[in-house]
């Protein structure tokens, strides 16, 4: 840390007969980092103790030394002595040397909480191998007939048209499934069906709700006495404050002229809530995801509609502050107990209960994806961190203990190592891609040794519509939670994350929400039907698709098993990972409820798939920025290489 940077946050200097206290120490005549240090003092009449840290001593050392008057001097073990004067605010002398007057040194009071380090604080993190070695997933045939007994392609068709039914909204059909579903989600097709059955889903919560509760929801749903049940309301309302008379139609002039709306004189040219909230979806999406993008269409509307234009930004500023909004509308359905009952329940409580876990719910993050999406980031267990990071040095020992585990792994992912796009590790049977774990964070979507759990989600996904994607996704934290407690990380080179079986961990995520929600997509129709209109939407595209295959092998687990939930969860716990899913066979009662499907032959299925190696990383850090010292890439195990 620069020493200007430190001085500008000094404490007030204490009177000069008052030594206790943290001091910065530089002897001026010398550029060394190894020359400047940190100095506290303790006092006790005339005694002096504390620690004098320099710059080329690894960690504080102990000293002692005197005072009196306005003279000082104090030393630490096997370390030159320093004396000198009280002057004003601050400390000065000489350092003596075996018995040798030695350079002068001076020091100013340090302020407590300022972060400064003599000695950078330094990590060594241990290699990473990430993802499946395998592009071909392998299917056990009898787990396949017994899901395919079930007639589970109609179920699903079925189940959806139950779910849109009881809740009041029309289900979709044929071509309309693929091309509406997606936008009915967001509020922008059939929005005045949707709004009305939010409503109504809304007004029944509501009524069981007191006290604080109750207030809460009414600052969140119901402001000044109006529904607002997504981010299309909230951000016109929002917009309103600045220009109380807004319409979202006054933006309807600038999107048409830059092509964002067809030609008021087409067939059509319908301006709707639905068609002008889509379209202003789009805008506010671009400005999250491609910032020029965004400033030269502005640059166009404004060009072309100077009045019109400004309705819209005054909108994306709306926009802006709903996503806010979302994040906590999200976390009012999930941690409120609003499931009327002796006590009453909320769905992060069922949660826990299915799980025996007592974590709080995942941090939710809105996100611009552009469509309907929610996506798990998965934090790092204690017992995994402790593993992968070492801390080479005294300070960095202190570094962690003020920025803690998140602060580190967000710096790690600033570290700057250089791999080309080709980069490779060839070993015996396979080619590993070498990369940074802030190139892996930004390549997928479920992120790379993150700070902590996160649920990423669109924030255009209607709230009561996307609670079941997001317990789906906490779904996903737990069971990865689950599964890396059983990894092994004892062993030389990299740490080996287990690659896992997409069509199991979706399963599993599938089915478990769907269980763990019941109750309340009982009391709460609405709830459920995005989870089961996406299932049918994606059977007709796919049969083959992992969400929903992988819910039907789950389902027939479940039933083979009679329904008993922690002996699936644990099953599926090992199936997930190599050697994969033929472990569910081993189970006896498995084996006896498909006893007329085991000579099915199993299936083979593409699943592409490429593991990468992120190296040992050694580096310093310095104003919460690393200073990368060292890559060494050494190659995993050879057993970890077979599977």
């Amino acid at each position: 840390m620069r020493l200007a940077l430190v001085l500008g946050l000094l404490a007030p200097a204490p009177a000069a007969a008052q030594l206790a206290g943290r001091w910065i120490v530089t002897i001026p005549s010398f550029s060394s980092a190894g020359y400047r240090g940190e100095l506290r003092l303790r006092q006790a009449g005339t005694t002096l103790t504390g620690t004098l840290w320099l710059g080329n001593a690894d960690q504080p050392l102990p000293l002692t030394g005197s005072v009196r008057g306005d003279t000082i001097a104090f030393a630490a073990a096997s370390g030159p002595r320093f004396t000198g004067r009280a002057v004003g605010g601050g400390l000065s002398g000489r350092v003596t040397v075996a018995g040798q007057e030695g350079p002068e040194w001076e020091a100013a009071p340090l302020a407590e909480n300022t972060e400064y380090y003599p000695v950078l604080p330094r990590f060594t993190v241990r290699g990473v191998v990430t993802g499946r070695r395998d592009s071909l997933i392998r299917l056990p045939g009898p787990w396949l007939a017994a899901a395919a007994s079930a007639g589970a392609a109609d179920s699903l068709v079925a189940a959806y048209t139950r779910a849109a039914a009881a809740a009041g909204i029309p289900a979709l059909r044929g071509d309309t499934l693929a091309s509406t579903a997606p936008l009915r989600v967001l509020g922008v097709a059939q929005r005045e069906e949707m709004r009305a059955a939010a409503v109504r889903t809304l007004e029944s919560i509501r009524a069981g709700l007191a006290g604080a509760a109750a207030g809460r929801f009414d600052r969140l749903f119901r402001p000044r006495g109006q529904w607002q049940v997504d981010l299309h309301d909230v951000a016109l309302a929002r917009a309103r404050a600045a220009s109380p008379a807004l319409t979202v139609v006054a933006a309807a002039p600038a999107l048409r002229a830059v092509g964002w709306l067809p030609p008021a004189d087409s067939a059509d040219a319908a301006t709707d809530a639905g068609t002008l909230d889509l379209a202003l979806y789009r805008v506010f999406t671009l400005r999250s995801t491609d910032s020029t993008a965004a400033g030269a269409l502005a640059r166009r509307m404004a060009s072309a509609d100077p009045v019109s234009a400004r309705a819209v930004s005054l909108l994306m500023g709306g926009y802006d502050s709903a996503t806010l909004w979302y994040a906590d509308a999200l976390r009012f359905f999930l941690d409120e107990a609003w499931l009327p009952g002796r006590p009453a329940r909320s769905i992060g409580d069922a949660v826990r209960a299915a799980w025996h876990d007592s974590a709080s719910t995942p941090a939710i993050e809105a996100r611009a994806f552009g469509y309907a999406q929610a996506v798990p980031r998965y934090g790092v267990p204690d017992r995994l961190f402790d593993n992968l990071v070492h801390a080479d040095n005294w300070a960095a020992g202190e570094w962690l203990r003020r920025h803690g585990r998140g602060g580190f792994l967000e710096v790690l992912h600033r570290v700057a190592v250089e791999f080309g796009p080709a980069a490779t590790l060839e070993l015996p049977g396979e080619t590993m891609r070498l990369a940074s774990p802030g190139g892996l964070t930004g390549q997928n979507g479920n992120g790379f040794l993150e700070a902590r759990d996160v649920i990423a989600i669109d924030p255009g996904y209607m709230p009561l519509l996307a609670v079941g994607a997001v317990v789906h996704e906490w779904q996903h934290l737990l069971f990865q939670r689950r599964i890396l407690a059983a990894v092994p990380l004892d062993g030389d080179g990299p740490a080996v994350l287990p690659g896992v079986d997409p069509f199991v961990v979706e399963g599993l995520a599938e089915w478990r929400a769907e269980e763990i929600l019941a109750p309340f997509v009982a009391r709460e129709p609405l709830l459920g039907v995005a989870e089961a209109e996406k299932r049918a939407r994606l059977a007709r595209a796919r049969r083959d698709d992992q969400h929903v295959l992988g819910y039907e092998l789950v389902r027939s687990l479940s039933s083979a098993l009679g329904g008993d939930d922690s002996v699936v969860v644990g099953l599926l716990a090992r199936a997930a990972v190599p050697p994969g899913a033929a472990t569910v066979l081993a189970d006896p009662r498995v084996r006896r409820a498909w006893s007329a499907f085991l000579t099915t032959p199993d299936r083979v299925i593409q699943a592409p798939s490429r593991r990468a190696l992120v190296p040992e990383l050694t580096f310093t850090i310095e104003d919460d920025y690393p200073d990368l010292v060292r890559t060494r890439v050494v190659a995993p195990p050879e057993n970890s290489r077979r599977k």
